[in-house]
C-alpha cells in the first residue's frame, strides 16, 4: 500500500510539473501561442527585423545576466548577433520536442 500511494504521488507529481494552464478566451490563448512560435521562428533564423518588431517602443526584457534592457533599439541590439554567428534553437513553447 506504501508502494502504491508514493508511486500516486510521483506520478501526480510529474503530471502538475509538466503542466500548463490557461485561463483567457481561446482566441486570445491562440495567438499568444502562435506569436511565441513566431517569435521563436525569427530568432531561428536570424529574422532580427521581425524579432525588433515583436517588441513595443516601451517594452523590457529580463536577462538572465545582466541590467534590464528597456526600449525596443536596445532590446533589438541585444538579439541581434555578429555576423557568421546562429541560433541552433530557441524554444519557448511547451509542443517543441527538445
Amino acid at each position: 500500500m506504501k508502494l502504491t500511494t508514493s508511486f500516486f504521488l510521483l506520478v501526480f507529481s510529474i503530471s502538475l510539473a509538466n503542466s500548463q494552464t490557461y485561463i483567457g478566451k481561446e482566441k486570445h490563448i491562440q495567438q499568444i501561442l502562435k506569436n511565441t512560435e513566431d517569435f521563436s521562428n525569427y530568432v531561428n533564423t536570424n529574422n532580427f527585423k521581425k524579432i525588433g518588431e515583436s517588441y513595443t517602443n516601451d517594452a523590457k526584457i529580463f536577462p538572465q545576466r545582466g541590467e534590464i534592457l528597456k526600449g525596443k533599439q536596445v532590446i533589438l541590439k541585444y538579439w541581434t548577433l555578429p555576423k557568421g554567428v546562429k541560433t541552433i534553437n530557441h524554444n519557448t513553447t511547451r509542443n517543441n520536442n527538445c
